[in-house]
Parts: C-alpha cells; structure tokens; sequence
C-alpha cells in the first residue's frame, strides 16, 4: 500500500471512529418526543440524557488518552468499543427511563476512546502540514455524522421506534471494532510508552494544567463549538415545537450547518498546503466572528422575514469559520505538549465535552422557544472563544514551528 493509500486509510478510519460520538448524540434527538410520552417524563428531564451521556464522556476523555500512553493506542480504542457495544445493547433494552439514564451514562463513559485517542494517533504518525491536513479531512469525513444522524434517527423512530435506534449505534460499534483490527496502525511503540506510574501521572497533570497557555487554546478549542452545540442541543425544540415539523424533518437544520462543517474543513486542508497555521486560524475566527454577528441580527430583526433554510445561513457561516479554525487550534494546542500527546489530546476533548455537557443540560433548556436566546449563546460562546485564544498567545509561546513548514 503506497503512502498516500495509507493516509486515507487512516483518515476513513479515524473519521469513523469520531462518528461514534455524534450517532450517539445526535441519532435518538428525534425520539425525544417518543421517549417522553413511552416513559411519561417531562422534556427537560429528557434532556439530561444527553447532559449524562456527555458529562460522563468528559470525565472519561481525562482518561483515555493517558491510557493510550501507557498500553497503546489501539488496544485502548478496541476496548472501548467493546463496552460501548454492550452499553449500547442496555439501552436497547432499557425497561424504565431510569434505566435508559443509567445505560446512557455508561455509553458516555465508552464513547470517546475513539475521538479521543486519534488525535494523537495523527501526532504520533505525522508532523507539519500533513497533520493539520489530515486532522481537516478527518473532521470534513466526521461531519457528515451530525447530517446524517439525525435524519437516519428520525427515520428509524418513526419506521421503527427508539429502541432500534440504539440498536443501529450497537451494530455501528461492532463494524468500528472490526475496521479497527484491521485498517489502524499501532502508532505508539512500546519504547515510546509511559510508565504506569501514577505519581508521574499526577504530576504530569499537575503540570500540564498549570500551563496557562495550554489551558486556554484547550478552552478556546472546545469553546469554538459551542455555538454550534447549541443549535444541536436544541434541535428537536426548534424543528418540532417552534417550527413545527415531523421529527422526519431534521435536515432543515442539520444539513445547513454540516454543510458548513465540511466546506470549512475542506478548505482549511487545502489551506494547509500554501498558508500558515496561525494564519489559516486567524481567518477562520474571523468567519466565525461576522457568521455569530449575523445570526444575532437577524434573529432580532429578520425572524419574520427569513424562512427555512434561509435562517440558518449566518449559523452556517460561523460553523464555517469554525471548521477552518479548528485543525490548527487543535495541531497547535498539542504542540505544546509533544511529550505527552494522549493526556493533551484527553484534556483539549475534555473541554469540548464539558462545553457541549453544560449547554445541553443547563443552557439548552432555558434556550427552548427562542431563537433570539440561542442566537446570543452562539455569540457568547464566539466571543470567549476568540478571547481565550488571544490569552493563550498572550501567556505564552504556542510552539508551532512543526505546523508551519
């Protein structure tokens, strides 16, 4: 196999191994409805589980990269994957919401070791513009996922009910396991591996947290999503209750915004080839500055007069810039921490996770019914974005030097 065979290979690969976090989140959002009148549970308690499933995924980001650096990368991904299928399997066959809850939860615990560990697969394997080219076709390829989620999910519901939508995540799983044994190189070798040693471990957090720099281009990374988690965290209150659409109708708002996403990442790839990282970050910060500016104008005074899809545009446009910005953010954030990229690429996973938790479950319900409110949390998080990535210049030297060349 030749070597640009391999890097799409591994690109595929990578790509869907991160879906599995968006199928778990985004495929059963059309079932809120249903879930809610099976169990009789209000619909902010039927958001929580989605608030579980993505709190438990972020405490378990801070583990799976470390992980990864003691034991490998691949045997950590398949187990992973493993449990994820059996979590999968419970919530199937969940008789109670309690315990629908409890099988989400574990879901969350499992889900990441994928999206998680395949940033530093691809600092591990590759260095300078080929990484960052590689870490935008991975997110072009992954973003298809919240497209074709939640259309597949309310098709699913509506044919077939729920519980066959955990059933399709469960045979998902399966087929990753599979691709995994035979399409991933092990790209940590045992030499390069840390000692299980749990005082090294906690010192090395201790130091990588005190990095000031790190933590805010980590922050400003996750941050850069949150516009974008908002919108998802509120789909099915949008499309069902303000819109007033079938569940089958979720392409509306998906399809706009993930068009976004993989024009974005494409042209971000492409980019690679003949700019500078800082650069091509600077560029799409500033698409995602005029796109969240836009939304929030038009949801004050253009609602009447805009229609789908035509609203969603400035949503689109920030999601754009995001998806420019954010390869580099990411390459640029563990470059500053090259000696332990599994437990950088834990806490820059981390952060976003926490992100997309606290929106979803504190923040999206507060949201629900106007798109004025979710219009200024897209801004909001925009903003501290762009401010967090400035402090993390100002506190400190982002080593990029390997991400220029």
């Amino acid at each position: 196999m030749n070597k640009k065979n391999s890097i799409w290979l591994v690109t595929i690969t990578l790509a869907s191994l991160g879906m599995i976090g968006p199928f778990a989140t985004d495929t059963y959002l059309p079932s809120f409805q249903e879930i809610e009148a099976e169990f009789g549970t209000p619909e902010a308690l039927v958001q929580q589980t989605l608030s579980i499933y993505l709190i438990t995924f972020a405490v378990m980001t801070l583990i799976y990269g470390t992980l990864s650096d003691m034991f490998g990368r691949k045997p950590i991904i398949i187990g992973g994957l493993m449990l994820f299928f059996g979590s999968s399997l419970f919530a199937a066959c969940a008789p109670n919401f309690k315990c629908l809850l409890i099988a989400r939860g574990l879901q969350g615990l499992t889900a990441g070791a994928g999206i998680v560990i395949g940033q530093a697969v691809v600092r591990d394997l590759y260095g300078g513009s080929t990484a960052q080219q590689l870490m935008a076709n991975i997110a072009m390829v992954f973003s298809l996922a919240p497209a074709i989620a939640p259309i597949l999910g309310g098709a699913i519901a509506d044919h077939l009910g729920w519980r066959f939508v955990f059933v399709f995540i469960m045979l998902y799983a399966a087929s990753m396991i599979l691709l995994t044994w035979r399409a991933l190189p092990e790209s940590l070798p045992p030499e390069k591996r840390q000692p299980v040693n749990f005082k090294n471990l906690a010192e090395q957090y201790r130091d990588t947290l005190k990095d000031k720099s790190f933590m805010f281009a980590a922050f400003s990374t996750g941050l850069s999503f949150g516009g974008q988690a908002t919108y998802i965290a509120c789909a099915s209150n949008i499309i069902v209750k303000i819109l007033g659409m079938p569940v089958t109708q979720f392409g509306w708002l998906f399809i706009p915004m993930i068009s976004g996403t993989v024009f974005g990442s494409w042209l971000s790839g492409r980019l690679a080839r003949k700019f500078s990282t800082p650069l091509i970050v600077n560029l799409g910060l500033t698409f995602m500055t005029i796109g969240a500016a836009a939304d929030l104008a038009c949801s004050i005074w253009l609602d009447d007069y805009l229609g789908v899809p035509y609203m969603f545009f400035p949503v689109t446009l920030c999601i754009f810039g995001m998806s420019i910005a954010r390869p580099g953010m990411t390459i640029m954030s563990l470059s500053m921490r090259p000696k332990t990229l599994g437990l950088a690429s834990s806490l820059v996973a981390f952060c976003q996770t926490v992100v997309f938790a606290v929106i979803s479950g504190l923040i999206a319900p507060l949201l629900f019914g106007s798109l004025v409110k979710m219009s200024v949390s897209l801004a909001i998080c925009t903003a501290v974005s762009i401010a967090f990535w400035i402090l993390s210049r100002l506190t400190g030297q982002i080593r990029h030097a390997d991400v220029v060349e």
